[in-house]
């Protein structure tokens, strides 16, 4: 299915959240008219997701792309995407898809073209880092974006945060030997009421803690985050970063994400 056909949809199930905020600038902020019909600048912005192209090749039958890029700032500092986000994860659960019985995390390095905040130097060169956390049916709901130096497990918290609340809570969380940490289970216990499912690193010298009868019955299931990366992956502007600003790479990922929901549930039919 091409992008306009996978817009469509899209809108036709979630224009309500951008009608509203539309209306609440409109009321509440004073701001001036909008010029253009806030349709197309979404389209725009699906348009640059989907195709990974640089904003001023936006074709001209889409707003400007100053325009439509404004706009797509916009939406990341208030949020408009994670609400999207929020509400499509809510629907999920409604048609019981949403499964929080066993999670899993993973991270995947990002190659960056630009950027100033949360970009490090790793061995595969200048990047950043993105975290995912997906549920039992590989749906994505919690996601977080970290510069690459860090390891993974120290970014597991803020992905951890970035779950909505409304969703409810998730008990059991499976990592790879990069979670193989004692302090961190504890602090997940602790703080979360979490318990971390890892193996062990071949080197480890200390006892063993993990259930070895848990790890048996959910490591395997682990597949499905790499399975939702795989899909992810298609909406060729989350490959590689070229937002200066982190947080508007997040929200090409989090509009990405919801796309690879709504695939999920059978909105539409390949990528």
């Amino acid at each position: 299915m091409d992008m306009d056909n996978r817009f469509e949809i899209f809108w036709d199930h979630y224009s309500y959240i951008f009608d509203q905020y539309i209306t609440y600038l409109a009321k509440f902020c004073q701001r001036a008219p909008i010029t253009h019909d806030i349709k197309d600048i979404v389209r725009g912005i699906f348009w640059i997701l989907d195709s990974g192209s640089q904003w001023r090749n936006l074709p001209k039958e889409f707003p400007p792309a100053s325009t439509t890029h404004k706009w797509h700032q916009r939406f990341c500092r208030e949020g408009i995407y994670d609400i999207v986000h929020e509400h499509m994860l809510l629907d999920a659960a409604d048609e019981g898809m949403l499964d929080l019985s066993c999670t899993f995390i993973d991270g995947s390095f990002v190659k960056s073209k630009g950027g100033h905040d949360k970009v490090g130097n790793s061995k595969a060169g200048k990047g950043s880092k993105v975290l995912v956390i997906v549920d039992q049916n590989k749906i994505p709901i919690g996601l977080y974006v970290e510069d690459s130096n860090p390891h993974e497990s120290k970014s597991i918290m803020e992905t951890i945060n970035a779950i909505p609340q409304s969703i409810g809570k998730i008990r059991n969380l499976v990592g790879d030997k990069a979670y193989d940490n004692d302090s961190l289970d504890k602090e997940l216990k602790e703080k979360k009421g979490i318990d971390l499912i890892a193996p062990h690193r071949s080197n480890r010298v200390k006892k063993i803690t993990q259930d070895l009868d848990v790890l048996k019955e959910n490591y395997p299931k682990r597949h499905k985050v790499e399975n939702f990366w795989a899909q992810f992956q298609w909406g060729r502007r989350v490959v590689v970063r070229y937002e200066k600003k982190s947080l508007n790479f997040l929200g090409f990922s989090i509009l990405r994400a919801s796309i690879c929901i709504m695939q999920l549930a059978g909105y539409f039919v390949n990528n």
